[in-house]
């Protein structure tokens, strides 16, 4: 990033800031007297004391007491998903948990981290908000959603909105001092942490595009307790049944698609089924193996829990039989869905090769 540091330049940067925020101008209330009778300070501050004791007696006298402005939040209908800060007016954030360049945090990054996110916006209504989130800031810098010359956040995106502000680094760097012939215009947000020449924290830089760095990401909050889309609202969990995958494949997988995300857990089919569309699967894995935990229990591979019901296919065979059979690496559970073949009764569980590719359904608590 190239400094510049003749005064030509210096205002040649207030001119492209301007331009930046869609040439946002500043106005003061006018400072010429008017004229008008002069009023006794001493006959105000009588009138108002007279005023404040007449309200109190008043108050008394009804049984009333004068209440401060209430300076509580507004109450929130739903929590952010795990891991993510707020709500703060309806917007949850998110510092991404790996390096990307802009393009890609703004592309995958985010989305990964929760279906409908996008890199986030600093406004008026949110900078001292993510100024205080540590778990926000733990990096010394993060992409946000602008490129520098734009007028709106995540432009030409759902998530665009004015910029009402610019904090650009104007000391030692002149911001934003970058070009879009170069890619060098994406613009990251300095933290406490950073090198001293970047400082204060907040500070805007814009930076070459390719850098990778965290994100800072936001996604609307689901104020109703729906899903994201692309997911399925069934009891308190939202699931997705997605492409043919291995069993090891499909446990990465559904935290790709939404962070926290991980194989269901199955304990109720015939509600899940109604439900959810899974008519066209035959067989689903779930987040289960049928070899037991040291204690002997069964467990669910997403949070621990022993399985408390178990409907292992037992008419024709008697699942779970890896074991039995000594096969390796055949413990893996599906679930036979609705397009099973006659043999296996839908809902029933199977342990099967964990190497072969079936659907898989993921899941997330609301």
């Amino acid at each position: 990033m190239a400094r510049r540091g003749t005064l030509d330049l210096f205002l040649q940067q207030r001119s492209d800031v301007r331009l930046a925020t869609g040439g946002i101008k500043w106005s003061r209330r006018s400072t010429a007297h008017h004229h008008r009778p002069l009023v006794s300070h001493r006959f105000v501050v009588a009138m108002v004391v007279a005023r404040v004791s007449l309200l109190a007696a008043v108050s008394l006298m009804m049984g009333l007491q004068l209440a401060a402005p209430s300076t509580a939040a507004p109450a929130s209908g739903q929590d952010c998903p795990t891991g993510w800060e707020g709500p703060h007016r309806d917007i949850c954030y998110r510092l991404s948990e790996d390096a990307r360049s802009w393009t890609d945090a703004k592309a995958n990054g985010c989305e990964a981290l929760s279906g409908g996110a996008y890199l986030a916006s600093v406004t008026y209504a949110n900078k001292a908000f993510l100024s205080k989130q540590e778990s926000i800031i733990g990096s010394d810098y993060y992409w946000v959603g602008l490129r520098s010359g734009d007028a709106e956040w995540n432009s030409g995106t759902a998530a665009a909105e004015p910029v009402d502000y610019t904090n650009w680094e104007l000391v030692r760097h002149q911001e934003p001092s970058g070009s879009r012939i170069t890619n060098d215009d994406c613009v990251m947000v300095t933290t406490a942490s950073a090198p001293a020449e970047f400082q204060p924290a907040g500070s805007w830089m814009d930076w070459d595009c390719n850098y990778q760095t965290p994100a800072i990401c936001q996604v609307q909050q689901n104020s109703d307790g729906s899903c994201s889309d692309g997911w399925t609202s069934v009891g308190s969990d939202c699931y997705a049944m997605t492409e043919a995958l291995s069993f090891s494949e499909a446990e990465v997988a559904c935290p790709t698609k939404m962070a926290d995300a991980r194989l269901a857990a199955v304990s109720d089919y015939d509600t899940l089924s109604a439900g959810l569309d899974i008519g066209t699967a035959g067989y689903l894995w779930i987040g289960l193996r049928s070899t037991p935990a040291a204690d002997g229990a069964l467990r669910w591979l997403a949070n621990g829990e022993e399985v408390s019901d178990t409907p292992w296919k037992c008419i024709k065979y008697d699942e779970p039989d890896s074991e039995q059979m000594g096969f390796e690496d055949a413990d893996c559970v599906v679930v036979n869905g609705l397009e099973a073949d006659d043999l296996y009764q839908a809902g029933a569980w199977s342990d099967y090769f964990c190497t072969v590719e079936y659907k898989y359904l993921c899941a997330l608590k609301l």
